[in-house]
């Protein structure tokens, strides 16, 4: 059936429609994301697994550096997060109203791209959280005020 055989086609004699959807083949990852792609669902899942193995190791009291090396990660990691681990309390000036260390890292994101910060450090509305990318992780915990829990 062509484009102009479809058009206006009734589905069960009571609605017309404009276009008869297609059966398509793909591939779902854990977590509902749908691919069009075997390969690139495959790989997901893995970030998936990755995440999930730092995630347990972090939560034990590894670094985030550790966590990553655990998990599998295969790139240069910054000495800086062999510092930081859950109990490290970060200054995020832009969050926060004073200077007080209190945003503590408390997981991992995207496929170690990226944590979720969460915390109370004298912030207008409460305490708050976010993401927050490894590279801002790093420059965060190079503040002179960071307490990194030891």
């Amino acid at each position: 059936m062509n484009k102009k055989q479809n058009k206006n086609k009734e589905v069960n004699s009571t609605v017309n429609i404009d276009y008869i959807p297609i059966k398509i083949e793909c591939w779902k990852a854990e977590d509902g994301k749908i691919f069009e792609q075997e390969d690139r669902a495959i790989n997901y899942q893995k970030v998936i697994e990755q995440t999930r193995r730092a995630n347990k190791v972090f939560e034990n009291g590894v670094s985030v550096a550790e966590a990553m090396r655990i998990a599998g990660y295969e790139y240069e990691i910054d000495p800086m997060l062999e510092h930081i681990t859950k109990n490290t309390k970060l200054v995020i000036s832009h969050w926060q109203c004073r200077d007080e260390p209190g945003y503590m890292p408390q997981y991992f994101e995207d496929g170690l791209c990226s944590m979720f910060v969460y915390g109370y450090a004298g912030s207008w509305s409460g305490a708050y959280g976010n993401s927050v990318k490894l590279n801002d992780l790093i420059m965060y915990a190079n503040n002179k005020r960071t307490d990194f829990g030891v």
